[in-house]
């Protein structure tokens, strides 16, 4: 498997549903696993994930465990050589797994890579940084269509 997709959901209701179908024929869709990790959602969510995506795997914590925890079930289930944590209400141009995993093929020197944020209007937006790297080469958020040397990344998923 080549790419492992984490999405931790909560009380995912409105958001899940809009989660956009991902072109079975699509290289990227041939070499992914998606992985929901559900934090006890009182909804229909896991409900909704189970009947409208069977090729998902859902895990569902006993106990709310926060966003992070919720995360790091994910992780330690993934088994794809590229991991990617994708938030509930995100949603993934086509083409844009393809161009991450292929810079991540090219560039074995980079550590983690980040698309472009952009806006639901589709204007470029920037998100906080937390998490600190060894300062390898990262591709980078933001208005940037380069890569470039970093001491962190944008993202708020933690060990």
């Amino acid at each position: 498997m080549k790419l492992s997709i984490v999405i931790p959901t909560y009380n995912a209701h409105e958001w899940i549903r809009a989660v956009p179908r991902f072109d079975p024929r699509a290289p990227a869709r041939r070499r992914l696993r998606g992985l929901a990790v559900d934090d006890t959602s009182s909804d229909d969510t896991v409900a909704i994930v189970r009947s409208q995506f069977p090729e998902v795997r859902v895990f569902t914590n006993e106990k709310n465990l926060g966003f992070g925890k919720t995360v790091n079930v994910g992780l330690k289930a993934s088994t794809g050589e590229y991991i990617l944590v994708l938030n509930n209400d995100t949603w993934i141009h086509e083409g844009a797994l393809d161009a991450l995993m292929g810079y991540l093929d090219a560039h074995a020197d980079t550590g983690i890579v980040g698309p472009k944020v952009l806006s639901g209007d589709g204007r470029s937006t920037t998100v906080p940084r937390r998490i600190h790297s060894d300062g390898r080469r990262c591709l980078t958020h933001g208005t940037r269509n380069s890569s470039r040397r970093i001491r962190a990344s944008r993202a708020t998923c933690r060990r």
